[in-house]
C-alpha cells in the first residue's frame, strides 16, 4: 500500500517513525524479536525498546515502524493486512491507549494510529509485521502520554488491538 492509500490520504509523520535496524552479516534470525544471551542476562538484538515522541491523551496520532533495513536484500515486503498492533499496558479502562487502525505503507512500513491513553504514563505497544515470504517481526515501542491534556476516552471505533486490512475496515 502506498502512503496515498492510507485512511484519509494520510502521509505518515517521519518524526514518529522508528527504523528497525538491519542484521549484522554474522547474525541469523529476526533481529527485532530473537533474544541474544548476554553476559548479564537477556536482551533483544537491538538492545533497547525505543521511546517515541510523546502524545497527549486527547491527540490522535500516527506512529510508524520502518522494516526496510530489516528486510534489506530479501526482496520481501509486508503483506497486505500484515500489520497488527497491541497495547500491552492496557488495563481494561475506557481511557486506555488504543489502536484506531494499523496498516502497511510502501510495503516496508507499519503505520498505526493511536488515541487516548492515561495522562502521565508510558505505554508499550507491540507492532507486528508479517511479510509475503512468511517472515514475522514484532517490534515494541514505548509511547509516552503527556499531561498536556486531561485523560480522555478514545473514539468509539477504537480498540487496544488493531489489525491491518484495507483502509476502510482495519479493526477486528
Amino acid at each position: 500500500m502506498t502512503a496515498s492509500e492510507l485512511p484519509d490520504s494520510l502521509i505518515p509523520s517521519p518524526l514518529r517513525l522508528y527504523t528497525v535496524p538491519g542484521l549484522p552479516a554474522t547474525t541469523q534470525g529476526c533481529g527485532c524479536s530473537v533474544p541474544a544471551v548476554q553476559p548479564r542476562g537477556i536482551t533483544t538484538m537491538t538492545g533497547f525498546v525505543p521511546e517515541m515522541p510523546a502524545k497527549s491523551s486527547a491527540a490522535v496520532l500516527d506512529y510508524g515502524v520502518d522494516f526496510t533495513d530489516w528486510l534489506v536484500d530479501t526482496g520481501d515486503t509486508i503483506q497486505a493486512g500484515g500489520v497488527s498492533a497491541t497495547v500491552t499496558t492496557a488495563a481494561g479502562f475506557p481511557y486506555d491507549l488504543t489502536v484506531v487502525w494499523a496498516d502497511v505503507c510502501n510495503g516496508t512500513q507499519a503505520i498505526i494510529m493511536l488515541a487516548s491513553g492515561p495522562a502521565g504514563s508510558f505505554q508499550i505497544v507491540n507492532v507486528q509485521a508479517i511479510t509475503e515470504q512468511g517472515r514475522t517481526c514484532t517490534q515494541q515501542i514505548i509511547v509516552p502520554v503527556s499531561r498536556a491534556t486531561e485523560t480522555v476516552d478514545p473514539p468509539a471505533s477504537s480498540s487496544t488491538t488493531g489489525t491491518g486490512g484495507d483502509s476502510s475496515d482495519t479493526l477486528k
